[in-house]
């Protein structure tokens, strides 16, 4: 029995591994505030970043979001055209419009916003929804190949179909944060990462939090799947 459990978390460190030859175009780690000089923010006049967010004790980005604020974080990449980006994150309440907290991929013809509530996640506007508790953390995949677009959760597909917006002229970026200025809420993101290498299944490219916990696990006798999954 040991001997297959060994077998089985050696073909996960290899399979892991071996997937890493994509690597993601950009990795923001929610342990530190997002410095508007650095990516473009689109925020309330005179509202600075620490005003409504902070970094949490778990090293994660912790947003509480009052009815008069907007805090949208827009770093610009390339290749949206086909490409994947992937959060980990928890909504512990949410009141407002369907775009009051979201994560997605813009560029000049389409948005591909997914929003997100305590107790789904949904394709913008009035799009597929998928319930699930997002009051724990859950790892969150959008892949995008033109105008449609693939919704995994855990791994697991769970939303399929087309962009549900017209964008404005936007540059090839990706987007997070605060959308409403009549919505309310409070969120965690612990990572955002994408790459514009293309429109990866969870299989073609392992997520980002299983894979840094494999590298980080590497030939200690601890590591196995089992306690890789719990942590989600």
């Amino acid at each position: 029995m040991l001997r297959i459990g060994i077998l089985l978390l050696s073909s996960l460190l290899l399979f892991v591994s071996g997937s890493l030859a994509v690597d993601w175009d950009f990795v923001y780690e929610g342990d530190k505030l997002p410095d508007p000089a650095e990516w473009e923010t689109y925020m309330t006049d005179g509202m600075a970043v620490s005003d409504i967010a902070e970094v949490a004790a778990d090293g994660s980005l912790h947003v509480t979001d009052p009815d008069d604020k907007v805090m949208f974080f827009i770093p610009q990449v390339d290749g949206v055209e086909n490409s994947t980006m992937e959060i980990r994150a928890k909504v512990l309440s949410q009141a407002g419009a369907s775009y009051t907290i979201l994560f997605g991929i813009e560029d000049a013809a389409v948005d591909a916003w997914i929003g997100l509530f305590p107790d789904r996640i949904q394709l913008y506007d009035g799009g597929p929804e998928h319930f699930l508790d997002m009051t724990d953390y859950h790892v969150l995949r959008l892949a995008k190949v033109g105008d449609k677009v693939t919704v995994y959760a855990d791994d697991e597909m769970v939303i399929e179909g087309p962009i549900g917006s017209i964008a404005d002229d936007r540059q090839d970026n990706i987007v997070f944060g605060t959308g409403s200025t009549g919505g309310t809420g409070e969120y965690f993101f612990d990572y955002v990462v994408y790459t514009g290498a293309g429109a990866f299944s969870p299989e073609e490219l392992p997520n980002y939090f299983i894979s840094t916990q494999a590298v980080e696990s590497k030939g200690k006798a601890a590591a196995c799947w089992g306690m890789i999954k719990s942590r989600y």
